[in-house]
């Protein structure tokens, strides 16, 4: 029996928020011309959220979304970790597509109360890809 605060599996609404959150920036990235890739891009490193091709480059997008500003604005919640593996990821990504040659950036896309933010070029790869 599970403990009555514990959700069942596939029922968290913090994931189900979250994923709506993807759908709205997928959306918002669509209407201006960008051509969807991949959702949920999973890797040792952890996942992408989104996968975009914009003007003949890869870009990778991170998407935060916050119910309320108790926790802080979403753009805090993407840390120099968190930056770097989605850096990792993608890396592994480019290489399973053979995308390796192509041109990419990553951007953030963060909703919260007061709207949705796109920041273009939010973080470059530095050299973590030399592991």
């Amino acid at each position: 029996m599970r403990e009555k605060n514990q959700s069942w599996p596939g029922k968290d609404p913090r994931k189900k928020f979250g994923t709506e959150g993807e759908t709205l920036a997928r959306a918002y990235l669509e209407e201006r011309g960008y051509r969807w890739l991949a959702s949920g891009y999973s890797s040792k490193w952890g996942e992408i959220d989104l996968i975009m091709e914009h003007e003949r480059s890869i870009v990778f997008v991170e998407v935060k979304r916050r119910r309320g500003s108790d926790f802080g604005p979403p753009e805090e919640a993407i840390t120099e970790f968190k930056k770097n593996h989605i850096v990792r990821s993608a890396l592994l990504f480019l290489q399973s597509r053979g995308y390796e040659e192509r041109s990419i950036r990553f951007d953030v896309v963060t909703m919260d109360p007061e709207g949705l933010r796109h920041y273009i070029n939010a973080f470059e790869a530095g050299n973590q890809f030399y592991y």
